[in-house]
């Protein structure tokens, strides 16, 4: 699955969006960016101002901010600003010290896993040094129905956000 710069995650979001259309309990809604189109005819666009999560709302009581992300191929996300800049860090922080809870989720298009990471772990990948997140540092999701792993699906991924809190998933992902 290939996506220019500026649609990095829509997919994702898209899929999310589906997910919870209509769901009882659950009331999310997405954020939405105004692009500007770059100057002298070069291709591509940027942000000019717009949301700093993708997504906001409720999930049976529990308020969420979720910020979506994708990897084409591999199974570890990189942490550098431009693929997870710090605007987005700082919003999922002050979320979650106004009470809320944020969670960062990245597809795997290959191996088709979902990985849902707490911003506990985000935070504290990010201050230890690492460089990038892997797979199995979040509650993973098969997007594909295969993996061994629980099936994406809303029932599962509302599970994930409203029972888990900073420091729940960890290498053994049970």
């Amino acid at each position: 699955m290939r996506t220019g710069q500026a649609n990095r995650g829509r997919p994702l979001e898209e899929l999310i969006e589906r997910a919870f259309a209509g769901l009882p309990g659950v009331q999310l809604f997405r954020q939405v960016n105004v692009w500007v189109p770059l100057k002298g005819g070069k291709r591509g666009a940027f942000p000019a101002r717009g949301a700093p999560v993708d997504f906001v709302g409720a999930v049976h009581g529990v308020p969420v901010a979720l910020e979506c992300k994708e990897v084409a191929k591999g199974e570890r996300f990189p942490l550098n600003g431009s693929r997870l800049p710090e605007k987005e860090v700082q919003a999922m922080k002050s979320f979650e010290e106004a009470g809320g809870r944020s969670f960062l989720l990245v597809a795997f298009w290959e191996p088709g896993l979902l990985a849902v990471y707490p911003f506990g772990t985000v935070e504290a990948e990010i201050a230890s040094g690492s460089r990038s997140l892997s797979v199995e540092k979040g509650k993973m999701l098969s997007l594909s129905g295969e993996n061994g792993v629980p099936a994406f699906n809303s029932l599962n991924l509302v599970k994930l956000l409203v029972e888990c809190k900073a420091g729940d998933f960890g290498p053994s992902n049970a």
